[in-house]
């Protein structure tokens, strides 16, 4: 069980602090944003789009917005149409609503090690288990520690970041994240990909997201 919730709740506490930079979050300084050219593309929404812009969104959301992503998510390598594409109100919610389709209370999931600390005050919040694989920055989640654990006990899920995982940085190989995917296939592990950063590598497009490879679903 998740057990150090405490301790996430009292850093975070500690980053709202004045004068002290957040580095367990990845946001950048409000400096480096296009602070301007976003007001003034709100601004045009807000005047044009008023019906949309302050009315409910019902899922899966904005149709539009999901045609863009569908089109975007190609340069990852990957496609889908876009009544396959959910608008969530962030990273965070989208994982909440796969491991809640894909779990229930006192399943194991299993995560990197090093990992995103809200994955594990989300797992502590629907009530899983977690087993730490350990991550390297170069070679990503160790495939040998996952058969290991997978031997021994039933993993439902796994959650990790193949492009630039948090907080190690590291992108996985191309032909171990093949190899991922043959492993969670033989242990019926069902796989959730937490891409957030994949579109800030320098390599973008040469480097695809692990979904690319999935052959098995759709």
């Amino acid at each position: 069980m998740v057990t150090r919730s405490s301790i996430i709740q009292q850093v975070l506490g500690e980053s709202r602090r004045e004068g002290v930079f957040p580095l367990g979050a990845a946001v950048p300084s409000v400096d480096y944003l296009p602070v301007r050219a976003l007001h003034q593309q709100l601004a045009k929404v807000t005047r044009f789009q008023s019906p949309r812009a302050f009315s409910y969104m019902f899922s899966p959301g904005f149709e539009p917005l999901r045609r863009q992503v569908a089109i975007r998510m190609r340069d990852a390598g990957v496609v889908v149409d876009p009544s396959e594409v959910v608008i969530t109100h962030g990273c965070v919610d989208a994982l909440q609503m796969s491991l809640r389709v894909l779990t229930q209370p006192g399943d194991l999931i299993a995560a990197e090690s090093p990992s995103y600390y809200g994955l594990l005050q989300l797992a502590d919040l629907l009530g899983l288990k977690v087993i730490e694989i350990p991550s390297d920055p170069s070679t990503g989640m160790s495939l040998e520690a996952l058969q290991l654990a997978a031997n021994q006990w039933s993993i439902k899920a796994l959650v990790l970041t193949t492009r630039l995982g948090n907080p190690l940085g590291g992108t996985m190989p191309e032909e171990r994240q093949k190899q991922l995917l043959r492993l969670a296939s033989d242990f019926d592990i069902q796989v959730v990909e937490d891409d957030i950063y994949g579109e800030l590598m320098f390599e973008l497009g040469r480097t695809k997201a692990l979904k690319a490879y999935d052959r098995l679903t759709g």
